[in-house]
């Protein structure tokens, strides 16, 4: 057994099984699962108003106590309301301040308990102090808390193991039903030891995730997961990635029987656009075009609001739409693609020929050939006429895609994603007046607004989640 010091505002979160015992001199605010169920086996000799000693359940407690050592974990995470204290899925509890006032979110799939450990105010227009506890049944809006004081807030909300499977990296993250990632970590792919010690490794950081956190594998919903390539997401196989030279593996079994825990995967650029129609920046939106702009050009669909994968889930696949025939190669094999010319790769591609082609660009003052970015071109296009011929075909390319795909789906919002998107107005602002102009039916039509996503490197994560949700 293990004696913990314990001081003011310190939380313990207990797992089922475990023995514990509290001792003298502690004031508690102790939150539960519901469930009036206890072993007693100990009781410091007490009697009951009888005069008789409680029955003790020790045959009983062996049968379920968990043996392995207790180790306290202390979340330390921050969210918009306060310090998360602890999680699962019976429970998640977080202590709030109020200095002065404060605002909490509610939500229809969860009552919020507040509990006041010190200090007194109002929430709403129901007084509070400390031992006192106010429930809000769920609904969708807001309510003010006002006073100096610290609340316990208890909740229950739905966890969610989300992964980004990439080829240098597999990112991972802990994700509420609300799209807040609790904790998230990385490790490395390992695409070089083969499809197997990937599937290991995914595995191996889902299992960090829950550690880190205190979860079990029962307080998740599942794992969901972004794998590039073509995907038959129903069926939980990658069919084909290039990137990472898979040929119909079933990674979703694969991963499943590593954890123990349900598997959904889908194509990453899919999984980016939900995130951004569930959580981000097209929130509310109901026709989305999302186009990903890195190492290839990634596309996602959602057409009244419904994800378009098409055959087996294997399409939406926009970088591989021609644009150009007979034009660059492809890595789909074919040419003219628009990921040819409206991806990182290509970007970056066209810079080098430039300078190979120019000795006389101000772009070699970087140095080297070897030091070309996405972003060179764009850096030097105000003061070097080939930066801005390669910078301006670039755009040139990547608005006749955005056009072709306006003019087929007519979509609220194109959003764009990726590195080269660090250029913000710079990018945008032409590809709007393109828009604009060549659009079918140009503003007799519903307008298509060109848009940067917002949850950045956080998308493939909550979007993976989302799978489950």
């Amino acid at each position: 057994m293990n004696f913990y010091p314990v001081k003011p505002g310190d939380c313990y979160f207990i797992p089922s099984g475990t023995i514990h015992a509290i001792g003298s001199g502690c004031l508690i605010c102790e939150i539960q699962q519901n469930s009036n169920l206890t072993y007693r086996v100990y009781d410091y000799g007490r009697k009951d108003k009888n005069g008789n000693e409680r029955e003790l359940h020790v045959d009983k407690a062996l049968k379920v106590t968990n043996l392995k050592k207790y180790i306290p974990n202390f979340l330390n995470v921050l969210t918009k309301h306060g310090n998360l204290l602890g999680i699962s899925k019976y429970f998640t509890v977080t202590s709030v301040d109020v200095n002065g006032n404060a605002i909490i979110d509610m939500d229809s799939a969860s009552f919020k308990c507040f509990t006041c450990v010190s200090g007194d105010g109002y929430i709403e227009d129901f007084a509070i102090t400390a031992g006192d506890s106010r429930l809000i049944t769920a609904f969708d809006g807001k309510i003010t808390l006002k006073g100096n004081m610290k609340l316990i807030m208890t909740e229950i909300r739905k966890y969610y193991i989300g992964i980004d499977l990439g080829g240098t990296f597999i990112k991972g993250g802990i994700v509420d039903d609300l799209g807040n990632i609790v904790y998230s970590d990385k490790i490395p792919t390992g695409a070089e030891g083969g499809q197997d010690a990937v599937a290991k490794n995914i595995a191996t950081l889902a299992n960090m995730l829950l550690e880190k956190t205190g979860l079990s594998k029962d307080d998740v919903v599942g794992i969901g997961m972004g794998v590039p390539g073509m995907i038959d997401s129903e069926a939980g196989v990658v069919i084909l990635s290039n990137n990472l030279k898979w040929y119909n593996f079933k990674i979703a079994d694969a991963v499943s029987s590593l954890t123990g825990l349900r598997v959904k995967i889908a194509n990453d650029a899919n999984v980016a656009i939900l995130a951004e129609v569930k959580f981000g920046i097209a929130k509310n939106k109901k026709n989305v075009i999302m186009l990903t702009l890195g190492t290839g050009v990634g596309g996602g669909i959602v057409a009244n609001s419904q994800l378009i994968e098409g055959n087996l889930s294997v399409g939406a696949e926009l970088g591989h739409s021609v644009i150009i025939k007979d034009g660059e190669p492809c890595t789909c094999g074919r040419r003219g693609c628009l990921e040819a010319y409206a991806s990182a790769s290509a970007l970056i591609r066209d810079t080098k020929r430039a300078m190979q082609a120019h000795s006389d660009s101000k772009m070699w003052e970087i140095g080297s050939i070897d030091k070309v970015t996405g972003k060179t071109a764009f850096d030097y296009r105000d003061k070097d006429i080939y930066a801005k011929e390669v910078v301006d075909n670039y755009i040139s390319c990547l608005g006749t895609g955005i056009v072709n795909f306006a003019n087929i789906f007519r979509p609220e919002v194109v959003l764009l994603g990726g590195g080269v998107c660090a250029e913000g107005d710079n990018l945008i602002r032409p590809l709007q007046e393109i828009v604009d102009r060549e659009v079918f039916a140009k503003d007799a039509g519903p307008k298509v607004t060109v848009m940067i996503a917002a949850l950045e490197n956080s998308a493939g994560t909550l979007g993976a989640a989302s799978l489950l949700m």
